[in-house]
């Protein structure tokens, strides 16, 4: 009989059936015996972009009026980050081994973040574009980062990509500092949490154009087709090539 309000970040497992991670091991029915228990019965729904309330409202027949948006902000260690402390940026690039020119991606190690296409961009970039760039990777693994690490060993580009575990709440912000470029290719979405810290830090943004997502970044990303490499490396190379273009990505995401 308890009344209770519930989060929803996404319905993607009703969406983006494609992907192992979101239907293998009985996912799929988890998640959608617990919303199709839940959701009629909340007195109110959170979520964080119109496109994910319509959503919601099309597979769970639940009134719009139910559903609340709150836009997400970046990690609270992230979000309350003021002062650059020079000894620990120092630290933290010796202690990962971080690379001069990079392009940053935290994200898990699952097929739907898309990582491969982003290394294949890295190759139209060092390729065509003569761009000397490196990536540092860095999120959980529950399973296919050895996937990942056979697929750069065979396209011989071991030194050019770093794959990190977790990283720590502390360590993070650093990580953004020393980056060129967010660039997140994720197939599904449309919303993540990075891109709002890398607003936060000041570093501009590639970012998959999926449904909805304008709607919620404006123009303060640079939108890519995170199907296509080149898309992907274009956007990354014209963020490279153009100081105003990086200039005002990076004021309007702040």
């Amino acid at each position: 009989n308890i009344k209770f309000i519930i989060n929803v970040a996404d319905v993607n497992h009703r969406e983006n059936i494609e992907f192992p991670e979101v239907v293998n091991s009985s996912e799929f029915q988890r998640k959608d015996d617990i919303f199709k228990k839940s959701l009629p019965r909340a007195l109110a729904i959170i979520t964080n972009a119109n496109i994910i309330k319509k959503r919601i409202s099309f597979f769970y027949g639940i009134l719009e009026e139910r559903i609340f948006i709150i836009n997400l902000k970046p990690s609270s260690f992230i979000n309350n980050f003021k002062n650059i402390d020079k000894k620990k940026q120092q630290k933290v690039r010796e202690f990962f081994k971080l690379p001069k020119n990079y392009i940053f991606y935290p994200a898990m190690y699952l097929p739907h973040k898309n990582h491969k296409n982003l290394i294949e961009a890295l190759i139209i970039l060092k390729t065509k574009s003569k761009i000397d760039l490196k990536i540092v990777f860095c999120g959980n693994d529950v399973g296919y980062l050895e996937n990942l690490k056979t697929f750069v060993s065979k396209l011989h580009l071991n030194n050019s990509v770093v794959f990190l575990d977790f990283v720590e709440d502390d360590h993070l912000p650093y990580l953004y500092l020393d980056a060129l470029v967010l660039a997140m290719p994720t197939l599904i979405g449309p919303t993540n949490i990075p891109p709002y810290e890398a607003f936060k830090m000041g570093v501009p943004v590639v970012y998959s154009e999926l449904d909805g997502i304008k709607e919620v970044f404006g123009d303060a990303v640079f939108y890519i087709n995170p199907l296509e490499p080149e898309s992907i490396a274009k956007g990354i190379k014209e963020i490279f090539e153009n100081v105003e273009l990086k200039k005002d990505l990076i004021m309007k995401g702040k």
